[in-house]
């Protein structure tokens, strides 16, 4: 059914617009219809598809008119819908069609008779540039072109052209589906065939300039797929193109101009194409297009574009391109209005990656030029935005990385020099009440601290530490709490003697003094388990750091409160951080701490004691912790306190085994709230050996990873000519075999696999070999369960 003459935007015209937009909304619906049908049936239309591909074909042929009337030409409204929620617009139309092609494409019928045609004596005129792909090309830049509408807004706007050219964007339009249906042409030679239609697009003087872009466009597609998958580009060709890209960077035209700069950098930046030795040349006249271009759009393109140059530059040649891009971006933004970057997510992302680039070319260097006066500019703007924060911390964390490594003096000249904006930027949040603002400032302290040389400059500790101390006890937010105990715990771990002759001039109190306050307060029954959750690692650097001396009566203390906190914490990330401070400290002193916990007594809890809370928790919740350091210091602990052989432990009955009921019924919330999981008691020695055992690596468990993705995503393959099925991941919800396959998806214990390392592995397994023979391992190993003794079997028989 063809399409009706165009309406006029008269409003007399009613009978052409009802037409209009009644065959319009049709020709969608069977469309979509035919797409589902496809796809939950595809052996009903099998028989049918190259008729199905051809019919498409012709329609896309005959639409690429009339959509580049209704868009390109004018400015008609698009994406528009009726009272029934139908689409009766042509640009719908146009996207249900490129996706469905793209469909039929993938399949074996469609995708033979292609390769048929491409065939010599199948081309037409039997000339190799006039084949079906030379003729899809042509239709996709038809429809790749800017519509008027987008050209406003992003004219208006420079962060919807960012979110639309980096495909972060929920307009998908039907120059998105064309992206989309490139990249699934490249398993043909489509760079060939596209050279062929740009000769011809840019030699016609009577040429658009919205085709010429689209045709950069769809060359942009094409490059970034092509080098995704390592394919190689003929140089020749490249140089071809160069020159097209070369006469759109000097356009007048503002999107053809950013097109090239930015196809420009895409194509020299790949290896195969041999167009390095101009990448210093380009990285120059982009440069001088953000200083000098009337275009928002153009600079912002440049600047995005810089990222691609840097990343391939040798370091020398990166190095003298560093103050010239960070002046251009200070300039940029000297031009901005500075309020307007909070919603300019996109815009600030691309400042700060280009910005990025340019520092890790040689960090060391910014400590001559105004480049982390830009960086923290910037990041005052964006400290709400998740992705922004990221990026500044992972810039900075390689500057202060970079700066360590030089040595004290230059890591000096570093905090010098940030520490006071830092500061002050925790100093404008507590009086702005902008937790996002002080958060980025405490993680920039953070990193800073962590990469810090052993001492740390003299002053930091001075610098620092009261503003960290104002924060932990102003009721700030959880992360907030989490990054400044994190930062005093670095500060600690670097320059420990620096701490403690600290004394703070407002409250006279010394810097042993004020830690102990902090833990203390973090432990308390006031502050929640997130905002708590770092304080076990404090504590325990302190302990080390500190020592019984220099603690005194004080070691006692914290760690009973540590204890009587234990027993109240829920969360699995808290709980590990308490205990993982009496893990350390038995990795040595294992003894002692058994001895002190049974000193220990708890308000309401049962028994009192702290050695019964205390290895309870620790018990329960071991075989949950996570991080390789975590685990394997927790292994080590809990083989020297079972060494001990203490009979205190005997005593003590702790949870263990899972009680599973005899019953199929499935247990809802509310069943599993009135009657919980019941679990065996055991005592603290079997306990001990069951966790260790469920740290063992299972050499029968299967590779679940693996089998999930052979399973559900489909196994992948490196031969490039295998072929799409005509059935696409349809799943037989009815046969036997799915439904076995999907119920054993819910075994849990396939999929709660723990990460073992080789260290620990190994001095678990000669745990096991030395205490084998023990008459006390022998009495607990018959109250193992069958699984727990058959992973001991399978590792003496791995021996």
């Amino acid at each position: 059914m063809p399409l009706p003459q165009i309406p006029s935007e008269d409003e007399g015209d009613e009978s052409g617009t009802s037409s209009w937009r009644g065959v319009v909304a049709l020709k969608t619906q069977v469309v979509k219809a035919l797409d589902k049908i496809h796809n939950m049936f595809p052996h009903l239309l099998t028989a049918r598809t190259l008729e199905l591909f051809s019919t498409l074909w012709e329609s896309l042929q005959a639409h690429v008119g009339p959509y580049v009337a209704l868009y390109v030409t004018e400015n008609r409204q698009g994406r528009l819908e009726d009272a029934d929620r139908l689409p009766y617009t042509l640009d719908f139309l146009v996207i249900e069609e490129l996706d469905y092609i793209q469909t039929l494409l993938g399949t074996v019928t469609v995708k033979r008779e292609m390769d048929a045609q491409l065939t010599p004596e199948k081309m037409s005129d039997g000339k190799e540039g006039n084949n079906w792909i030379s003729q899809v090309m042509m239709i996709l830049v038809g429809y790749a072109q800017i519509i008027q509408e987008d050209e406003g807004l992003w004219d208006f706007d420079v962060n919807v052209f960012l979110s639309e050219e980096t495909s972060e964007t929920a307009n998908y339009s039907p120059r998105n589906a064309c992206a989309n249906f490139v990249q699934k042409l490249c398993k043909w030679p489509v760079i060939d065939s596209l050279l062929a239609y740009t000769k011809g697009i840019f030699g016609d003087g009577n040429s658009s300039t919205q085709i010429k872009e689209a045709t950069l466009f769809v060359l942009k597609q094409i490059l970034d797929e092509l080098d995704s998958y390592g394919k190689e580009i003929n140089s020749s060709i490249a140089g071809e193109y160069l020159e097209f890209i070369r006469t759109a960077m000097k356009s007048g035209e503002t999107f053809l101009r950013a097109r090239g700069f930015i196809v420009a950098g895409r194509l020299t930046t790949i290896s195969s194409t041999g167009l390095f030795e101009i990448v210093p040349e380009l990285a120059q006249q982009s440069l001088t297009a953000v200083d000098n271009d009337d275009s928002d759009v153009v600079k912002v393109s440049c600047i995005r574009v810089l990222q691609d140059y840097l990343k391939v530059l040798p370091s020398t040649q990166a190095r003298e391109f560093q103050i010239p891009t960070v002046a251009a971006i200070s300039n940029f933004l000297g031009a901005q209005d500075l309020s307007e970057l909070k919603e300019s997510e996109d815009l600030l992302d691309t400042l700060f990656e280009t910005l990025r680039d340019a520092i890790m070319a040689d960090p060391s260097l910014c400590l001559d030029h105004p480049a982390l006066d830009v960086l923290f500019t910037m990041a005052s703007y964006g400290a709400s935005n998740f992705q922004t924060t990221m990026l500044v911390n992972e810039a900075f964390e390689s500057i202060a990385s970079s700066m360590s490594a030089k040595g004290p003096e230059t890591y000096a000249q570093l905090c010098a020099k940030v520490l006071p904006t830092l500061t002050g930027a925790l100093d404008v949040g507590d009086m702005t009440s902008e937790n996002a603002l002080s958060d980025m400032a405490i993680s920039l302290l953070s990193s800073l601290a962590e990469h810090g040389p052993e001492p740390l400059p003299q002053g930091f500790v001075a610098t620092v530490m009261p503003k960290l101390y104002r924060v932990l006890f102003s009721g700030a937010d959880f992360n907030l709490n989490q990054a400044a105990t994190v930062t005093i715990r670095h500060i600690l771990a670097h320059d420990a003697q620096q701490v403690f002759t600290w004394r703070d001039p407002a409250t006279g109190k010394g810097g042993l003094e004020i830690i102990l306050l902090i833990i203390d307060r973090l432990l308390g029954p006031d502050v929640d388990d997130a905002s708590a959750a770092e304080v076990g690692g404090l504590a325990v650097e302190l302990v080390e750091k500190a020592g019984a001396d220099r603690l005194g009566p004080f070691l006692m203390q914290l760690l009973t409160v540590v204890a009587v906190r234990l027993s109240t914490a829920v969360h699995a990330s808290f709980i590990q951080n308490l205990v993982l401070v009496f893990a350390r400290l038995s990795l040595t002193n294992a003894k002692e701490v058994l001895d002190f916990l049974a000193q220990v007594r708890v308000e309401g809890a049962a028994g009192g004691s702290g050695l019964e809370v205390v290895l309870s928790k620790w018990l329960e919740n071991s075989p949950h912790f996570s991080g390789y350091d975590a685990i394997r210091q927790n292994v080590f602990a809990l083989i020297n306190i079972y060494k001990l052989h203490d009979e205190r432990l005997t005593n003590i009955r702790v949870q263990g085994d899972l009680l599973v009921p005899n019953s199929s019924r499935i247990k809802t919330r509310s069943q599993a709230k009135k009657e919980p999981d019941q679990y065996s008691v055991v005592t603290v020695p079997l306990k001990l050996l069951k966790v260790l055992v469920s740290e063992l690596a299972n050499p029968l468990t299967p590779d679940v990873h693996g089998v999930s993705q052979n399973n559900l995503g489909g196994a992948t393959s490196d031969n490039e000519d295998d072929e799409w099925e005509d059935e696409p991941g349809v799943l037989d919800l009815g046969g036997q075999s799915t439904r076995a396959e999907l119920m054993g998806y819910m075994d849990e214990s396939q999929w709660q696999q723990r990460q073992w390392d080789d260290e620990t592995q190994r001095y678990l397994i000669n745990f096991f070999k030395q205490v084998s023979t023990e008459p006390e391992f022998q009495s607990l190993y018959h109250s193992l369960n069958d699984d727990e003794r058959e992973k001991l079997h399978e590792m003496d028989k791995r021996q």
